[in-house]
């Protein structure tokens, strides 16, 4: 695994551990499982696509309950190093091995609908 991988997984692992804490109470109703991958993917595929339209597939909920988490999120994003076609692979990858972790109850609708688009976006 490659430090870009390694700085996504840490992300992961940050806000996965955000909406564990306190037997899960940062999470608010509704709240999808794939929500946390979500984040993580759109925030990465917005560094070669700045156009993608964040609101489409974030739900404003998730961005006030993660709040806390965010600054050390986003910092594990940013420091990732990839550009052109090795980011594409990377967020091919993350989305791959996030979405074989997710039950099929767990999908958001956000979430097939970003799958779709970086499917079309990054081939």
């Amino acid at each position: 695994m490659g430090n870009d991988s390694r700085e996504l997984w840490t992300a992961l692992g940050e806000l996965s551990e955000h909406f564990s804490r306190l037997g899960g109470s940062a999470r608010y109703f509704g709240m999808g499982e794939s929500d946390i991958p979500l984040y993580i993917a759109c925030t990465l595929a917005q560094r070669d696509a700045p156009s993608i339209d964040l609101g489409r597939f974030i739900d404003q909920r998730f961005l006030d309950a993660a709040a806390p988490a965010l600054e050390k999120t986003n910092g594990h994003i940013a420091a990732v190093g990839a550009k052109g076609e090795k980011l594409a692979a990377l967020l091919r990858e993350f989305c791959s091995y996030a979405d074989s972790k997710l039950k099929a109850h767990d999908k958001s609708i956000r979430w097939q609908e970003f799958i779709d688009w970086a499917q079309r976006n990054s081939a």
